[in-house]
């Protein structure tokens, strides 16, 4: 499968944050990455997440069409300021963290199997370019939607006329579900989500397998649980009466 270029750049981004984090691991029995390397990857998510707020929020804007603010770059920028002020720290902590436990978790392995600290590092530098590709897939993917889908709800809050919005699944074998699709049993439904609609400032009360429901403004909300939005593929529309329009 071709790589996008965000799965390329996050995944260089990942790289040298997962060595760093190895080498403070081999030197000091710590593997929290440095700063620097967590500056550098939220310098990365920003363009990426630039990219799709002003990409979707025009195609929105377009469908909509009357809107009470200007939609030029200006308001591309202040929806990039907002997101990254509401989930940008949150984002990179969290990939950060999960960086510092796969080191932890790996060394660990490693000593438990009789290896020494040595032969583990060669391993893990040897496995990092195919461990980062993997997560910058999945990065690349969830960090693009979730910043897409923010746009489409920002530019429909400024539309001159009362809108609902209506979530829209990807309709397929790999639709999050209860077991209907796969087989298998996931941690929260979107197919049962599917043309669900709500008032646009109400939430999505999305099912999970505990019986409860994950409130979500929009498909990939980061305000939402991990198991609801890594991957997800769902998607906005918009009404005004009974007209579909975005």
């Amino acid at each position: 499968m071709a790589r996008t270029r965000a799965e390329i750049t996050i995944g260089k981004a990942l790289r040298d944050a997962s060595n760093m984090a190895l080498e403070r691991m081999l030197l000091v029995g710590d593997a929290r990455v440095p700063e620097m390397a967590g500056m550098q990857l939220a310098r990365v998510l920003a363009r990426y997440w630039a990219q799709s707020i002003r990409s979707e929020g025009q195609k929105v804007q377009r469908a909509i069409g009357d809107l009470e603010a200007k939609a030029d770059e200006t308001l591309w920028d202040q929806f990039l300021a907002e997101y990254v002020r509401l989930y940008g720290a949150q984002a990179v902590s969290d990939i950060l963290e999960t960086t510092r436990r796969q080191i932890i978790e790996a060394v660990d392995r490693g000593l438990k199997d009789g290896k020494g600290i040595e032969v583990i590092a060669k391993e893990l530098r040897e496995r990092m370019p195919s461990l980062a590709r993997s997560r910058a897939r999945v990065i690349a993917r969830t960090e693009t939607h979730s910043a897409a889908q923010y746009a489409s709800i920002k530019v429909a809050k400024a539309a001159r006329f009362p809108l609902v919005k209506t979530w829209n699944s990807a309709y397929d074998p790999r639709t999050r579900d209860f077991g209907e699709g796969d087989g298998i049993v996931d941690q929260g439904n979107h197919r049962a989500m599917n043309g669900v609609s709500v008032a646009l400032d109400e939430p999505f009360m999305v099912p999970n397998k505990w019986g409860g429901f994950d409130p979500m403004q929009f498909p990939g909300d980061p305000a939402g649980p991990a198991y609801q939005c890594v991957n997800c593929r769902c998607a906005i529309s918009y009404k005004r009466a009974s007209r579909v329009i975005a």
